[in-house]
């Protein structure tokens, strides 16, 4: 049997034939000769909405999806926008808030990504200073502006220098961006009433008085109060048995109303102050636990090789092997 390679076995001869063949391509695979691959294409790129069909799905590669020429319009306006990126994003609405705050005069970017920073020493925020400036800016709540307070053009003039005896435009530099907070902004600002919320909060778990006077009164301790200390005076508490409910549940409703902020502990704010002086009245009947029995709550646990060489230890005051139990 020959073990020659295949083109030996008469594929050769098939090539052979077809590249002396005196017909073209064209010819052979029924082509016209104005045919140009690269210039036929069923996709209209001049179409002004043909980038808006394009879309990023992956690193270096681009889908085309079907039907999707049309440009989506938002309809809402601006006040809408921000109501729905302060709803979308209520864990971060301290920092949005902030920066709608420090930007009532204008500010540079520099100085507001600073202040940014500020907002979210104490949180584990992903948001960079940028995300949410740029989120701000897309909702209409703040827009950037020159020194003088005109609207931004980065488009800078090309400046005509000379060198060595050669004259030629230099890229003008971008100028420096300022940001300012928008009419709507200002409104979204205003509207905010963190007590008011804290009032309708109480409304709405009046039957956990108690329980938010109680947290409210620790968080005003010099230093604050750590959440494990409130576990121990909140969770054994007959109000949080049915349904069950622990102290972080509460914590998240003060703080979303601005009555406690985290600075390594929880604190309370100038608006908690205020809701405790709501609150002067609410009877807390419950036993708070002395604080012997909180230090001891609190104070560092055995680990288990500690437990065991304790264990091991008593075994050899008894006289008994190590090994046995």
């Amino acid at each position: 049997m020959s073990h020659d390679p295949p083109d030996a076995q008469g594929f050769s001869g098939y090539t052979d034939t077809f590249l002396s063949s005196p017909f073209s391509a064209l010819d052979t695979f029924g082509l016209d000769e104005s045919f140009d691959p690269l210039s036929d294409s069923e996709l209209d790129t001049d179409d002004e909405d043909f980038e808006e069909s394009i879309e990023l799905i992956g690193p270096g590669s681009l889908s085309v999806r079907p039907g999707s020429a049309t440009k989506q319009v938002d309809t809402r306006s601006a006040q809408e926008r921000i109501a729905d990126l302060l709803k979308a994003m209520a864990p971060h609405r301290k920092a949005l808030y902030g920066i709608l705050a420090f930007c009532l005069k204008p500010h540079l970017a520099k100085e507001v990504d600073g202040e940014v920073e500020r907002l979210k020493e104490h949180s584990l925020s992903v948001f960079s200073a940028a995300n949410l400036t740029n989120l701000l800016e897309q909702s209409g709540g703040i827009r950037r502006v020159a020194a003088d307070g005109s609207d931004y053009n980065q488009n800078a003039k090309p400046q005509l220098v000379e060198e060595e005896g050669i004259p030629y435009l230099r890229p003008g530099q971008a100028p420096d961006i300022y940001w300012v907070t928008t009419a709507e902004g200002r409104a979204a600002l205003e509207a905010d009433n963190p007590l008011q919320r804290l009032r309708e909060l109480f409304a709405t778990d009046s039957r956990y008085l108690p329980i938010y006077k109680r947290i409210l009164t620790l968080c005003k301790r010099e230093g604050g109060v750590s959440v494990r200390e409130l576990g121990i005076h909140v969770d054994d508490d007959p109000l949080t048995q049915k349904p069950r409910l622990y102290a972080p549940r509460f914590l998240d409703r003060l703080e979303k109303c601005d009555a406690v902020i985290w600075r390594g502990n929880w604190i309370i704010t100038n608006i908690g102050t205020s809701a405790l002086e709501f609150l002067d009245t609410t009877r807390d009947d419950y036993a708070m636990p002395t604080s012997e029995t909180v230090a001891a709550k609190l104070a560092p646990q055995f680990t288990v090789p500690a437990i065991a060489s304790a264990a091991q230890a008593k075994r050899q005051a008894d006289g008994r092997p190590a090994g046995l139990p």
